[in-house]
């Protein structure tokens, strides 16, 4: 449950922080709060942040716009414009997010993730199609995949995919 919590609090402090804020009175606000609420040490950088819990465990977080280095090369991606990628670490393992911005159709993005989900041998894969979004996923071994493809609010003729990647330690 604490480790609920302390996740919880760093996707929250996450979010609202890792908008340019920059070394603040703000931050060392936050990161004395919740070091005294969690009893962990907390430090906020500029592309994220890390918490430790008091029995060691360390969760970390950071967000910029290009693909993590260790980002697991099965773990393909739809070849349109990433604008976002962030990867959290916790004792458990990681969890890759990237966002792609394409202007192919939600047609396109969904066969091009069961085509290489079932081209690599992904299991328990699961695909649903509306009018306005896609849902694909599969696990592989110790890692799972998921993507959501949704037509972009502000253009119409955009589709930004959120894809998820997590890896179990």
């Amino acid at each position: 449950m604490k480790n609920i919590f302390l996740l919880s609090l760093a996707l929250i402090f996450g979010l609202v922080f890792l908008t340019g804020c920059g070394e603040s009175i703000a931050e060392k606000i936050v990161e004395e709060s919740v070091e005294s609420q969690t009893g962990g040490q907390v430090d906020i950088e500029n592309d994220g942040f890390s918490i430790t819990d008091d029995e060691g465990n360390t969760y970390s977080t950071s967000t910029n716009t290009e693909l993590p280095a260790d980002y697991p090369a099965a773990a393909k991606y739809y070849p349109g414009e990433l604008s976002g990628a962030s990867t959290l670490t916790t004792p458990d393992g990681k969890m890759f997010s990237i966002v792609i911005e394409t202007s192919d159709s939600l047609a396109e993005i969904s066969n091009f993730y069961e085509d290489f989900l079932a081209a690599d041998n992904w299991q328990d894969t699961v695909s649903l199609n509306s009018n306005d979004s896609v849902i694909v996923g599969g696990t592989l071994g110790y890692m799972s995949l998921s993507a959501v493809a949704n037509i972009d609010g502000e253009d119409a003729n955009k589709n930004i995919i959120t894809q998820t990647v997590t890896v179990a330690e």
